[in-house]
């Protein structure tokens, strides 16, 4: 997570955090735009954003990005977090994340089809349950080694890639029951 004294720190100066994941590679634009309070409107109201960095496109950060312009607010830090491993159904870490979805390249069950007298039936309900099982969090691992804190914080965003349904993290927005 990101410490909250550079979060706060960047609102102050009406600029945008730069977080980039060491886990997934995902670049994040947080910051705000300010407005005044509707209950006090002579304070100031923060009203938070974040925002992919550069859409999964190829992209160049040079000094002029840390200035203001017209157009932007400008980056006042990058911030390069270790990130929070996200445990998959394969047992492995989560080493994608794209589009709101987390995945595991590597699956180490390979092995399982290695044989002479394998069967394309077989072969055909391994490769399923492998799409399954690489893009699935396994969300009582995720939940039981990462912080509550975090996890409440985490739960509040629309992240496809987490089931929040049947823990004390759900809310009505962010569950994936299965309809019916």
């Amino acid at each position: 997570m990101v410490p909250n004294e550079k979060i706060e720190k960047t609102l102050e100066d009406d600029k945008n955090l730069l977080l980039v994941c060491a886990g997934c590679g995902a670049a994040t634009l947080i910051g705000a735009d300010i407005q005044p309070d509707w209950v006090e409107p002579d304070k100031d109201c923060y009203m938070m954003y974040a925002s992919d960095f550069s859409s999964y496109q190829n992209t160049s950060i040079n000094a002029s990005d840390f200035n203001k312009t017209e157009d932007s607010k400008g980056i006042e830090e990058i911030y390069y977090s270790h990130g929070q491993k996200v445990p998959m159904m394969t047992g492995q870490y989560a080493t994608d994340y794209f589009n709101g979805r987390f995945s595991d390249r590597w699956y180490p069950d390979f092995y399982k089809i290695q044989r002479k007298d394998i069967t394309v039936k077989e072969i055909m309900k391994f490769i399923d349950e492998y799409k399954h099982d690489r893009t699935t969090v396994n969300m009582d691992w995720f939940i039981k080694q990462t912080p509550e804190d975090m996890l409440f914080e985490i739960s509040c965003y629309m992240i496809d890639g987490f089931d929040w349904s049947g823990t004390k993290f759900e809310n009505g927005w962010n569950s994936k029951q299965k309809e019916s």
